[in-house]
């Protein structure tokens, strides 16, 4: 049932468009397809923000996204979770709710732990942890009240990212390259590494 767009509409005068009767990750993937294309072509806004119901998956409408009807219409920016720090342990483990819950949190750019007020910081690292394993290259961010302020991450297509870590004065850095990478360049960039030009580096993954 929507129920947001008459409050959306009274409080921010922004136009919105509902899709109910069905999810858009499946049953109304064609219809989500349909409603971008005419919002570019009706109102063409500079952003367009698109909120699923709580049990899609998001690796679902980012393949509807990239449909090819779609191609120079619009650019994909950020894929953005929410997540619910007094649930999240019990939630996150394979059996809690299957697959949609994870992999809502693995493909997404940005992820917004909120109600950190409600968990110790023992627990609150062991939920930043999970979202690491999960999604290594996720941005996490701690909001106050789920207000989160700052630019979003760049976009996807660029796929390098920059996180703060939580940990004290550490940060975190994934970058996924855009394209092939000789093997004298992955020398050069270890050289580098050893003679310590990023700094102090606690620890280096990678997947070639």
């Amino acid at each position: 049932l929507g129920i947001d767009g008459t409050l959306i509409r009274s409080k921010g005068g922004l136009e919105v468009i509902e899709l109910p009767g069905g999810c858009i990750c499946c049953t109304q993937k064609e219809g989500l397809v349909k409603s971008v294309r005419t919002i570019a072509d009706d109102i063409g806004p500079d952003f367009l923000l698109i909120e699923p119901s709580g049990v899609a998956e998001a690796s679902e409408i980012i393949d509807a996204l990239s449909d090819e009807t779609l191609s120079g219409v619009i650019r994909l920016e950020a894929i953005i979770t929410i997540i619910d720090s007094s649930t999240f342990l019990d939630y996150s483990q394979p059996e809690a709710f299957g697959d949609f819950f994870l992999d809502q949190v693995s493909n997404a750019d940005l992820i917004i732990v909120n109600k950190t007020d409600l968990v110790s910081p023992g627990e609150l690292e062991r939920i930043v942890g999970r979202i690491f394993e999960l999604n290594p290259s996720a941005i996490p961010v701690e909001p106050s009240f789920c207000r989160h302020e700052s630019p979003l991450p760049p976009p996807r297509q660029n796929r390098v990212r920059f996180a703060v870590h939580f940990g004290p004065e550490m940060e975190c850095v994934s970058i996924a390259p855009r394209g092939p990478i000789s093997g004298e360049k992955v020398e050069r960039f270890s050289i580098a590494l050893s003679a310590g030009e990023f700094g102090r580096v606690f620890r280096v993954k990678g997947l070639m």
